[in-house]
């Protein structure tokens, strides 16, 4: 539906709260997906299927069924950027973690990541949204309390300490990876 609305084909996934599981990327691949970026590698919680201890921020091809690095495959995790502090990894991909996380401890993140060779940010559209978060069912107020003009000035804060690096999307790391 996605490729029909927009005329371009969707070459990534990233998992719903970031659950994924090692023969999902099997799947992945299996539709034609270039690449993944659901892999949070960080001391707070595992939503995978696998053991992150060897993953970092770098881009790798998972091992066939795992989540875990291994030998070349046509799928490329790209796992989210972490801020390690004395061996604990806070996450810092942004979303959640930019509403919640003072802006410091996610440019840290980032510009650590960055020193071991990749960063991988994303936000959600309603992070910068003025509108209100729509009610269904429960809903999820306090989830989404932090964002709008809150979120705006973090993310330009950001932005600006990154002006001076060189962004790329991940389709077009993807077609330079082969």
């Amino acid at each position: 539906m996605l490729e029909i609305i927009s005329g371009t084909p969707v070459l990534g996934y990233r998992a719903p709260n970031a659950v994924i599981a090692g023969w999902m990327l099997d799947i992945l691949e299996e539709l034609g997906f270039a690449y993944d970026s659901s892999v949070s590698a960080n001391a707070f919680y595992n939503k995978s299927d696998s053991d992150l201890k060897g993953v970092t921020s770098v881009p790798y091809c998972p091992l066939r069924g795992h989540l875990v690095p291994g030998p070349s495959r046509g799928l490329i995790e790209f796992p989210w950027a972490y801020l390690d502090v004395g061996g604990v990894r806070i996450p810092t991909a942004g979303g959640p973690l930019l509403r919640f996380l003072p802006v410091s401890l996610i440019q840290k993140g980032l510009h650590q990541s960055l020193k071991r060779g990749a960063a991988v940010f994303y936000i959600h559209p309603i992070d910068i949204a003025q509108e209100s978060f729509p009610r269904v069912g429960k809903g999820r107020p306090f989830y989404w309390m932090i964002k709008g003009k809150i979120v705006e000035r973090k993310l330009r804060s950001l932005l600006h300490s990154l002006q001076n690096t060189d962004k790329k999307c991940m389709k077009d790391i993807c077609g330079r990876l082969g």
